[in-house]
């Protein structure tokens, strides 16, 4: 909210760092990108067990190991982990073989920060920070009225119904109903009851009541 207001306001500059910060926190700050392999070992029937030890990270990373020929020869990823301050130690442990070896390199802290076109301008960034509400808002029930507010609601629903009825399964394209039926402006609020208009009479009846 912070980075919206001060997207409108001033600008990128300020901003940014807002919502950086937050995605730094949803993306688990530092994790690990990638684990190579530096020597395959001999010997593997069967894939070995991904051991990833050390970093003093929040959630520790897990990974499978592939093998072909005796050999590790792939190392899948599962979970990247969170917060690693140093890169941690993988081992192998069982599958028959031995000697096989990997290291793992870490993300750097600025790895899932907006890139330079989301933030180029203030039309840019706003573009940005609407999706990323999105995200870190999902199911708590406030994009309809972040929809309201930007005046993108009808293109959002009207977006959602063309693209379940042209390819959603027969049984859900009722889904398409609500962006099918929305009228502007009458849709966008709910009529303010008439006993609330009694009380205040500076109040004024929302459009299309």
């Amino acid at each position: 909210m912070y980075a919206e207001a001060e997207n409108e306001v001033n600008g990128p500059a300020n901003a940014v760092a807002a919502v950086n910060q937050v995605r730094r926190r949803a993306f688990g700050g530092i994790t690990i990108q990638t684990i190579a392999i530096t020597n395959g070992g001999t010997g593997y029937t069967t894939a070995p067990v991904v051991t990833i030890t050390g970093g003093s990270p929040t959630v520790n990373a897990t990974a499978t190991a592939t093998i072909s020929s005796g050999k590790v020869t792939a190392i899948t990823i599962t979970n990247p982990g969170t917060y690693y301050t140093t890169a941690p130690t993988v081992t192998f442990s069982g599958g028959n073989g031995s000697a096989a070896a990997a290291t793992a390199t870490l993300t750097t802290v600025t790895a899932n920060d907006l890139t330079a076109a989301q933030t180029a301008d203030k039309l840019s960034l706003r573009t940005a920070i609407h999706l990323e509400r999105s995200r870190e808002l999902c199911f708590e029930g406030l994009r309809k009225y972040d929809l309201i507010r930007w005046g993108e609601l009808e293109t959002a629903l009207k977006g959602v119904a063309a693209d379940v009825t042209a390819n959603g399964p027969t049984a859900l394209k009722y889904a398409a109903n609500a962006g099918n039926n929305f009228t502007a402006p009458r849709h966008l609020l709910l009529p303010i009851p008439i006993y609330e208009l009694g009380l205040n009479k500076l109040l004024v009846q929302n459009v299309n009541w």
